[in-house]
């Protein structure tokens, strides 16, 4: 509901003010924004299974972020964990993460602060946020890609933690 007050709010300064080009541009890319976030959020609020809420808002979050790549974690209070499903193939995997500082999504379900890296690779901004946060690097190896950006954001729903979304942008490079 606020988002949708927010979108017609700024549609709303756009009719009833003079702006200038860049006002107006500014307002018209804040409500490009706040619209796909809109829809993002009535796609999770009409999801029926987790399986569905994890595979079918890829797309649209990708965009809303220009990254890349993204991860949309679960939390399963029983095992301390967050959890995602992603396909090979035709075959649907799952990954899980313990919710604790030592990863970027486990560091957010933790804390329930986001995160906003520059340089996953860079240990000190790593370590200004938690001495023992740090980036796992595998998967990178494993598909060749390197990560170089990544925010890592929590999903609340009234004050307790759903999930996080974490978002990449990476750089094709080959990695050894």
């Amino acid at each position: 509901m606020a988002v949708k007050m927010d979108v017609l709010q700024t549609e709303k300064k756009m009719m009833d003010s003079n702006l200038t080009i860049n006002q107006q541009a500014d307002l018209e890319e804040q409500l490009r924004l706040r619209k796909a976030l809109q829809d993002i959020t009535n796609r999770i609020h009409s999801a029926h299974t987790t399986k569905q809420l994890l595979m079918d808002l890829e797309d649209g979050i990708l965009s809303l972020f220009d990254a890349h790549s993204i991860t949309i974690y679960m939390v399963d209070k029983l095992k301390n964990e967050i959890f995602s499903m992603f396909l090979v193939g035709s075959q649907l995997k799952e990954i899980r993460v313990p919710v604790n500082d030592k990863s970027i999504a486990g560091y957010v379900a933790n804390t329930g602060k986001p995160i906003n890296l520059a340089d996953v690779y860079d240990i000190e901004e790593l370590k200004s946020i938690d001495k023992d946060l740090a980036f796992d690097y595998r998967w990178d190896k494993k598909s060749g890609f390197r990560t170089k950006q990544v925010l890592a954001v929590p999903i609340f729903c009234e004050k307790t933690l759903k999930g996080v979304t974490d978002a990449k942008r990476v750089r094709r490079v080959c990695i050894k």
